[in-house]
């Protein structure tokens, strides 16, 4: 398969190498599911698909320029976009408390890992207010009992963007099952109103 008249293909010799070695192993990798799925439907590479209720799926197109729930191709795009963006950061936020559960777990000797980076853990501990000077299993500990979520958002969030969260009292950091590392989830009000 000839991945580069696709637009999505290994740009640096690091990737390239994988990618070969991959190909070598028989192993599909990104770029032969991208080529695989060819060609994209329209509507959806365009993000004017909506499929958020039962009502749908709808299409914008020139016979229908709205959806059944009245809902305009911009107002489709712009939640599709929205929603695309807050799944990625839910992800990312759920990666965060599995670091944060992680470094606990090595402090504690409960884990195979070893802190390669001490000073970046420093570096991050003292932003979370944990003293930085002590030996860093010590450091790795504390990372679970006393850093929320909500304080990992907030210190790995650029400053405007943060406060933007914060005024609108939609700081994305959720719940979490089990023993909870993030902070209660306040009452949060609707950002964008519905169409």
């Amino acid at each position: 398969m000839d991945f580069k008249k696709f637009r999505n293909q290994p740009v640096d010799e690091l990737t390239m190498d994988m990618y070969k070695m991959a190909r070598k192993d028989n192993v599909d990798t990104i770029y032969e599911r991208f080529a695989n799925q060819q060609p994209q439907c329209g509507f959806g590479s365009r993000g004017v698909c909506c499929t958020l209720c039962t009502d749908g799926p709808c299409q914008i197109t020139r016979k229908a320029n709205r959806g059944v729930c009245g809902a305009s191709a911009d107002l489709i795009v712009t939640r599709n976009l929205l929603f695309k963006c807050a799944q990625g950061t839910a992800a990312n936020v759920y990666h965060a408390r599995n670091v944060a559960k992680t470094l606990q777990a090595v402090g504690e000797g409960k884990a195979d890992y070893t802190i390669k980076e001490e000073g970046k853990l420093r570096d991050i501990a003292g932003r979370l207010g944990i003293e930085g000077s002590r030996p860093v299993n010590e450091i790795a500990r504390e990372f679970g009992p006393s850093s929320s979520i909500r304080s990992i958002v907030m210190i790995m969030t650029r400053s405007g963007l943060s406060r933007h969260w914060l005024r609108r009292n939609a700081l994305p950091y959720g719940r979490v099952s089990g023993s909870s590392l993030a902070a209660p989830t306040p009452k949060l009000r609707p950002v964008f109103p519905r169409p």
